[in-house]
């Protein structure tokens, strides 16, 4: 998919992610959340994203269920507070 706007492409999987999840739907959120974090993004929209991607993975890390990260994204430390490295492994996780 070549993405044309990262505002709306953002708001699109965020809403939908977001939907899911008040709707108590948390698989399917996680889902959404998953190919949104896994999605190639041209680095000229990386930065526009950023906002989003925090969202997507506090939503993400929450549907895991995994309590030790939910605290380190509370505390607000850049990105969640979670490597690149834990995002990959939590991405993998079943």
């Amino acid at each position: 998919m070549k993405l044309q706007s990262a505002d709306k492409i953002g708001a699109a999987y965020n809403g939908l992610s977001q939907m899911l999840f008040d709707s108590k739907k948390y698989a399917e959120s996680q889902k959404v959340c998953q190919e949104f974090m896994e999605m190639e993004v041209d680095p000229q929209f990386d930065k526009a994203l950023g906002r989003i991607r925090y969202l997507m993975e506090q939503r993400l890390l929450i549907t895991l269920g995994d309590s030790e990260h939910q605290v380190r994204i509370a505390r607000g430390t850049g990105r969640g507070g979670v490597s690149h490295g834990e995002r990959v492994a939590l991405l993998h996780r079943k």
